[in-house]
């Protein structure tokens, strides 16, 4: 009889154990949220972070009791490494865009700069407008003398020939071609993808330098478009807003450029 009651005793101690060693339903929720991530891809951030904070709330003892710790660890050095890979790749095209948005504002203020000293030392009221437009373009590379005297008899603007009206010319010019125009979109989609990296990305690596250069391009846009202060000042602003972005392309493209 005490050779029964040993054995019974013995049994229930063994379901004791055994139920005692069995997986705790957070880990469980652990195992599967791991099992969740499958293909890691630059859109398993959540599934992965759900993964993570799951597993930091288990005790060390519940941790050891993960089967599948290994593969969350894999998950998160491929992921980090796609990360890396869509962060340089939409940085570059980010600073290709502010490259392209700054060279085009350096471009149009050759135009500004130059109507306006033309405006200043070298227009004359007695000389024929063709002559007059004929001479503005010389100092005007990117409008031709059909483009300005077109732009000039458009109706749009008026006044005496002065240094106002020659950068309202080209001011118009650039309205009606579409190059402040273009200028703006490659901006705003800069600073879009800027927006989207400091959301997404964990790393910042890119994001300050970048920054730092839209800035720079986007002030002197704002500039180019609606340009003031004296022909002097012009000079001055000309440079420093220039010098400014060409110290912050060379930020950014060491980064880009390495």
């Amino acid at each position: 009889m005490k050779r029964v009651y040993s054995k019974i005793l013995l049994s229930v101690m063994v379901i004791v154990l055994l139920t005692g060693c069995g997986k705790s339903q957070a880990v469980k929720d652990v195992e599967e949220a791991i099992g969740a991530i499958g293909e890691v891809s630059v859109d398993k951030r959540d599934a992965i972070k759900n993964a993570e904070k799951l597993y930091n709330i288990l005790s060390d003892g519940e941790k050891a009791d993960v089967s599948n710790r290994a593969t969350l660890v894999d998950a998160q050095e491929a992921f980090k490494k796609i990360q890396e890979e869509q962060a340089f790749e939409d940085a570059k095209i980010v600073y290709e865009k502010l490259n392209d948005a700054a060279d085009r504002c350096i471009n149009g203020m050759t135009d500004i700069y130059g109507a306006w000293y033309f405006g200043i030392y070298k227009a004359d009221e007695k000389q024929s407008i063709a002559k007059c437009f004929t001479n503005m373009a010389k100092e005007t590379p990117h409008f031709s003398y059909e483009e300005l005297l077109s732009l000039a008899f458009s109706g749009a603007i008026s006044g005496s020939f002065d240094w106002q009206f020659c950068v309202n010319v080209i001011i118009l010019g650039y309205t009606t071609n579409g190059e402040y125009e273009g200028i703006d979109t490659e901006l705003k989609e800069a600073s879009d993808i800027l927006n989207t990296m400091t959301s997404i990305y964990d790393d910042s690596t890119y994001y300050p330098k970048l920054k730092d250069y839209y800035n720079a391009v986007k002030t002197y846009f704002d500039f180019f478009k609606s340009p003031s202060g004296s022909f002097s000042q012009l000079t001055d602003s000309i440079n420093s807003y220039e010098k400014t972005i060409k110290a912050s392309k060379k930020e950014a493209g060491f980064l880009i450029e390495k």
